[in-house]
């Protein structure tokens, strides 16, 4: 089984197709630099050689390989685009869709996670000129390939894009849930400080002090037992009968 990944024809095979001296010396040159990896080097020569050639098709394809490989898809979308409307030769017209595609669809993936609805217009744009491209060269097995590919994307993207709704729909739902229990929180809140206010300041109970103290009678402290209340109130009774009997005179009978 194949991989799912994407073929890109390259620039060195329109080496060739340039015309010109001027134009040739710079696209060979460009192509040496792009085959060492140096394609912002390679893009500034091709550059210089569309100066020289403005309407050759061969220099924009390469200058969009320039641009793809430098992570340049939308510029490098264009480029093959140009390639495309300015040739008449349908080899050069099939790869310039083919690769358009793969500049496509290397946007949808970028936009995938940011942008889902600019992500799906990508690969489906993706798809569009892989098609072209086989109108233009039905041997291009490797553009099928990538339809394939971008249909797998597409399922995801789309798939994605149905759940949205519902996940926004549960978020906001949650986030009116705790705007209206913040809300009722509040006016408990008010409820309460106004209830309170609205309650006459509570007055200690009429009488002397002597007399509310007589009233609550003896507390009964967190170590004392009841039983031990009970034997030193019967010790006071016994010590207030003994002072009485001293105080009280005695009657003598003589």
């Amino acid at each position: 089984m194949r991989r799912c990944e994407l073929v890109l024809f390259l620039a060195a095979a329109l080496a060739p197709a340039a015309s010109g001296e001027s134009a040739r010396s710079l696209v060979s040159k460009g192509n040496e630099a792009f085959e060492k990896g140096n394609y912002q080097e390679a893009l500034a020569l091709y550059e210089a050689a569309g100066r020289e050639k403005p309407d050759l098709p061969a220099v924009w394809f390469n200058k969009g390989d320039a641009l793809y490989r430098q992570g340049r898809f939308d510029e490098a979308a264009d480029a093959y685009e140009q390639a495309a409307m300015l040739s008449d030769d349908a080899w050069l017209q099939a790869r310039s869709k083919f690769n358009r595609g793969n500049a496509e669809f290397r946007k949808g993936l970028a936009a995938a996670q940011a942008d889902p609805v600019r992500a799906v217009d990508a690969l489906e744009q993706s798809v569009r000129d892989w098609r072209d491209a086989l109108r233009s060269d039905p041997s291009l097995d490797d553009a099928r390939h990538n339809i394939e590919v971008a249909r797998i994307f597409l399922d995801r993207l789309r798939q994605q894009l149905r759940k949205q709704p519902q996940r926004a729909g549960r978020r906001n739902q949650r986030k009116q849930d705790r705007r209206q229990q913040a809300s009722a929180g509040g006016e408990r809140d008010r409820q309460r400080q106004q209830a309170r206010g609205n309650q006459p300041p509570r007055r200690p109970p009429a009488g002397r002090p002597e007399e509310q103290k007589g009233r609550q009678g003896r507390r009964l402290q967190a170590a004392e037992k009841p039983e031990d209340i009970l034997k030193e109130e019967r010790e006071n009774r016994r010590r207030r009968v003994r002072a009485m009997a001293r105080i009280e005179p005695v009657d003598k009978d003589w």
